[in-house]
């Protein structure tokens, strides 16, 4: 069955997974992101990330900050949304930019001056980390009446299924 099935993929996409199984470096070598990708960069934006524009992210292309040509990985970290006007002017309007690994960009124009925009209030990325890892062991050790606990007053919650 195994065999069936992979003679017929057109192409395979590697996934590097943490402990928790969960997806954590994907398309990095991919030129264009996959739609999972651009959705979170979405997300994440919200809108147009040059400084001063409100074109909704769903409206934009995503780019690289750093280019996939130069040497740009396919990951959160080195991806912002740009409506069109947008990624043409970062390309060719002579300045440059920057990117934090939370998704802060620092433009600088050809007149030296800086400007700063973040992504939107209340967002952050955080990886797993073996602590948390640590922590979630705990927790599946723990009784059901401790783990359960429902609201700021302490109390156990109710276990039993609704019924319907």
């Amino acid at each position: 069955m195994t065999r069936n099935l992979t003679a017929l993929a057109t192409s395979w996409l590697l996934v590097l997974t943490d402990d928790f199984g969960q997806a954590i470096a994907a398309a990095k070598d991919l030129r264009i992101p996959p739609e999972w990708l651009k959705r979170l960069i979405r997300l994440r934006d919200r809108h147009c990330r040059e400084f001063g524009c409100t074109v909704p992210a769903d409206q934009c292309d995503i780019d690289h900050t750093i280019a996939w040509e130069d040497g740009g990985k396919t990951v959160p970290e080195n991806l912002s949304a740009h409506c069109k006007p947008g990624h043409k002017t970062k390309h060719h309007g002579g300045g440059s930019v920057t990117q934090d690994n939370d998704g802060t960009l620092h433009f600088t124009t050809r007149s030296g001056h800086t400007h700063t925009t973040t992504p939107d209030e209340g967002w952050a990325i955080t990886y797993p980390t073996a602590e948390d890892r640590a922590s979630n062991t705990t927790n599946q050790d723990k009784s059901a009446a401790e783990r359960s606990v429902d609201g700021e007053d302490g109390e156990p919650c109710d276990e039993t299924p609704p019924p319907f």
